[in-house]
């Protein structure tokens, strides 16, 4: 977490960037989740938010999402289109393609879509692969899945910069074997 003069509270998930302008911030890379009193602009690729309040942005190869938590968001493509004002809980995903969606995430969507912010990983089914490569992201120890392993899903909600707990509960549920190298 960083406070940024002019524009507000800025969280980065591991691996992101960002790039301030005055009172604009360039979204380069990851996940950023904005807190601001006053507005701010978020830029990224395909659009730019005017934002008063708390908004998350993901940046991905397959799409870039916008989420807003708090306040209110202006959302603009360019500057010939109409603008698109978000609400609290609404997500707008921008694809590859430019095709814009728009929806309403559920409570615990939102929930599991911000954990990250507090250092949780919520699991629900995605393989261990995929789970391995995130906590790898965020400790020195890293987790190693071989084999059939690597498609197996475990439910939960883990401590990101506790692989340990993680892998005990891999072991003792799926009953297999995951390596861990300090």
């Amino acid at each position: 977490d960083k406070q940024i003069p002019q524009i507000g509270q800025v969280s980065l998930d591991s691996y992101s960037q960002i790039r301030k302008y005055g009172t604009s911030i360039d979204h380069l890379a990851g996940r950023c989740l904005l807190s601001c009193s006053r507005p701010a602009e978020l830029r990224l690729e395909h659009i730019h938010a005017t934002v008063s309040g708390k908004l998350q942005s993901s940046l991905s190869v397959e799409k870039n999402r916008l989420l807003l938590l708090e306040g209110q968001a202006k959302i603009m493509r360019n500057f010939y289109d109409q603008p698109i004002v978000l609400s609290p809980g609404e997500e707008l995903c921008v694809s590859s393609t430019g095709k814009l969606t728009r929806h309403k995430l559920l409570p615990d969507e939102i929930t599991r879509e911000t954990n990250w912010a507090q250092g949780i990983v919520e699991l629900y089914g995605q393989p261990l692969s995929e789970v391995a490569a995130t906590f790898n992201k965020y400790n020195q120890k890293k987790i190693f899945v071989h084999g059939k392993a690597r498609s197996l899903v475990l439910l939960g909600s883990f401590a990101l910069k506790d692989p340990d707990t993680f892998i005990d509960a891999v072991r003792s549920t799926l009953s297999i074997a995951c390596l861990l190298y300090p």
